[in-house]
């Protein structure tokens, strides 16, 4: 199984779980674990390490996400959908990946996630 990191920055964490929720819903993308809060600033650096340019707005709310399937398809269903955050893929041929995998136990997980229901 493949996984795919999935960064979401947003004005509140409640923001965040509207995405996650559109994420299943709208995107058909399955989330593996709970979701992770990060810091601003290791929000900020896979952004500009991702994007290769600086951060023009920066969000209080960010989170890290383990999505299950290949990167393609992961970034050609984030476009089809319209969450209220801002959602970035990080897959596993970005530079960054190992750093993401490896950051994952250093964040606490997002408050308030549930999974959704199996066939919703």
């Amino acid at each position: 199984m493949e996984t795919t990191y999935v960064l979401l920055r947003a004005e509140s964490f409640d923001k965040i779980l509207t995405s996650l929720s559109d994420m299943k819903r709208y995107g058909d993308l399955k989330v593996i674990g709970k979701p992770k809060v990060i810091t601003e600033e290791f929000s900020e650096t896979l952004l500009k390490k991702t994007l290769k340019q600086e951060v023009k707005i920066k969000f209080k709310a960010n989170v890290i996400a383990s999505v299950e399937g290949e990167g393609g398809l992961i970034i050609d269903r984030l476009r089809k959908i319209h969450p209220p955050a801002h959602m970035i893929a990080i897959t596993d041929k970005n530079e960054l990946y190992l750093l993401v995998q490896r950051s994952l136990n250093d964040f606490n997980n997002l408050k308030g996630y549930t999974k959704p229901k199996v066939g919703t």
